[in-house]
């Protein structure tokens, strides 16, 4: 009887959730143009996702979803049509009934994809018995089942599970309601259920740690926490653990968390070391900076234009493991990840293109928008523990990028805010770190 009811409590992908018109609305136009006409086709292809057929239609499932296909090509291909055409088309004629749940679940999951730098991100270290960092083998679908079997004992659930198309990892979106007890006595027109806030689990590939959403003080959200880690392999005399720092920063990019704490060697070598990270350059990693072979091959590859290009170069070289100068013209170009960089063109050379290409030229392989560091060093020799306790906070888009701007802003060497040749690596991203504490010279993380 337990699992039947536990059963009940699942939703099903038909099920459509009530949202008004102008909710759905918002949603939708929160999404590029192409995906929306890449969504409305791959709905037509799913049995879960099929256009509404109206009872007096002369088209069948078949034929309604060929019709629906052509008529989203003939926009696409129509220079004046609008994103809002095809919104319009999606809410009032193929599902005038309302997007069903796995439609929305999808939305949700393809604007992470779209936007990565538009959510808000914590990490949660899995850890065993004796409290050290464990790599359990996770089945991110049988997980997700669990989760979802689980939650059911709590909640009406329905969870949704996406593989990432170009990182190593499933997220998984979780979303409990609420039965609305009101609904069908005071009024009819009520919905059956209420929502909390749609919840993100990320699942990296061999990794110890986990990325979540972050706590929007929903009560759902302690007990989906507590799920994730009932959730975890089971393991004899070693039971897995979820430990959530307090004191982190909420990281923006999902690509940056990934970076920092997934199964990348990226975020090993960062600032100077990424072409070792990359496998471009294989020279041993501790000789003079200026002897680098990266800078040499730039060096000798044009004429010496003295020592001031030298220190833009070294600042490009500290932070991006380059001295490549900044984008001038074509279309795109890729970073040593592989990510593209967008490039401007003579035609869009105004002011406003210039300052994007300028901040493209430093932006950080793993933009972070929050940094804290304290400086506790000797103050008197007399004294071993007289200490300072000197707090630095950065934050904005890239913090790290900004650094980097700021120490190739100028060629006069005696003008420059942060000198790249004296800058300390703490400063420059190669720690990969969002908060630490500088001790006798030595970086250590918090």
């Amino acid at each position: 009887m337990e699992e039947d009811i536990r059963k009940e409590n699942v939703l099903p992908n038909a099920f459509i959730p009530h949202y008004s018109t102008k909710c759905l609305f918002t949603t939708l136009e929160r999404l590029n143009t192409d995906t929306l006409y890449q969504l409305c086709v791959r709905w037509t292809q799913s049995v879960n996702t099929q256009p509404h057929v109206p009872e007096e239609s002369i088209y069948t499932q078949q034929g309604l979803g060929k019709k629906l296909v052509k008529e989203i090509k003939e926009l696409r291909k129509n220079p004046r049509s609008q994103k809002s055409d095809i919104i319009r088309k999606i809410i009032y004629e193929y599902w005038p009934n309302g997007l069903n749940i796995l439609q929305h679940a999808q939305l949700d999951c393809q604007l992470i994809l779209d936007e990565p730098d538009q959510s808000s991100w914590l990490f949660s270290r899995i850890t065993n018995a004796q409290g050290n960092a464990f790599c359990p083998d996770v089945d991110p679908q049988l997980f997700a089942q669990d989760m979802a079997s689980k939650l059911a004992d709590l909640y009406i659930t329905h969870v949704y599970i996406l593989k990432h198309p170009s990182l190593s990892m499933h997220i998984i979106r979780v979303q409990v309601f609420d039965l609305n007890h009101q609904a069908g006595v005071l009024d009819s027109t009520q919905p059956q259920f209420t929502s909390h806030k749609p919840y993100f689990v990320c699942l990296p590939n061999e990794s110890s740690y986990i990325f979540h959403s972050v706590n929007s003080n929903d009560i759902a959200y302690d007990m989906i926490m507590q799920t994730i880690e009932q959730c975890l392999p089971e393991q004899e005399q070693n039971q897995l653990c979820l430990h959530t720092p307090s004191d982190q920063k909420q990281i923006a990019s999902l690509e940056t968390m990934f970076t920092l704490k997934g199964n990348s060697r990226v975020a090993n070598s960062l600032g100077i070391w990424t072409p070792y990270a990359d496998g471009t350059i294989d020279v041993p990693p501790l000789g003079a900076l200026e002897k680098h072979s990266t800078l040499q091959q730039q060096v000798n590859d044009e004429k010496d234009d003295g020592s001031n290009a030298k220190l833009r170069k070294l600042a490009n070289l500290r932070f991006q493991g380059n001295v490549e100068a900044p984008l001038k013209d074509g279309t795109e170009s890729k970073n040593n990840n592989g990510s593209k960089k967008r490039k401007f063109t003579a035609i869009e050379d105004d002011v406003d293109t210039q300052e994007k290409k300028v901040k493209l030229s430093f932006a950080s392989r793993t933009p972070l928008q929050y940094s804290e560091f304290i400086i506790q060093e000797n103050i008197k020799q007399d004294q071993p523990e007289s200490r300072s306790n000197i707090k630095l906070k950065f934050s904005g888009s890239d913090v790290f990028g900004g650094l980097h701007e700021l120490a190739a802003s100028t060629r006069d060497p005696n003008g420059m805010i942060l000198n790249p040749a004296e800058i300390p690596n703490w400063l420059t991203g190669e720690e990969g770190a969002t908060s630490g504490h500088i001790r006798d010279g030595k970086f250590h993380s918090n």
